[in-house]
This record gives C-alpha cells, sequence and structure tokens, in this order.
C-alpha cells in the first residue's frame, strides 16, 4: 500500500500481554500471552497468574 510522503508512524512489536479482569472478593483472573516460539505458525502461548 504506498503511503503519502507526510505519513509517519511507529511500529509497535510487542513481547508480551498481559490481561487483568477484576473479580469480587479479590479473585482476579490474570492471563499473560507470550509468543509461543516452539511453533512455526504465528501463536501465543497463554499463562494463567496467580491473583
Amino acid at each position: 500500500m504506498p503511503l503519502p510522503d507526510f505519513w509517519g508512524g511507529f511500529l509497535v512489536v510487542p513481547k508480551s500481554f498481559e490481561f487483568w479482569q477484576g473479580r469480587e472478593h479479590r479473585l482476579h483472573d490474570r492471563f499473560l500471552y507470550t509468543p509461543d516460539t516452539d511453533n512455526t505458525e504465528e501463536s501465543w502461548k497463554i499463562q494463567r497468574l496467580s491473583p
């Protein structure tokens, strides 16, 4: 896709994502997503973290 000469930007490549979902009684859900380097396809490993 051609871009105009005045266009600028940044390429952001994440090393990980962490999602936090607050729940009652401090029993929150936390998940850590990291790239799966063992797999040749673009996929992510999912790890559940302690509250």
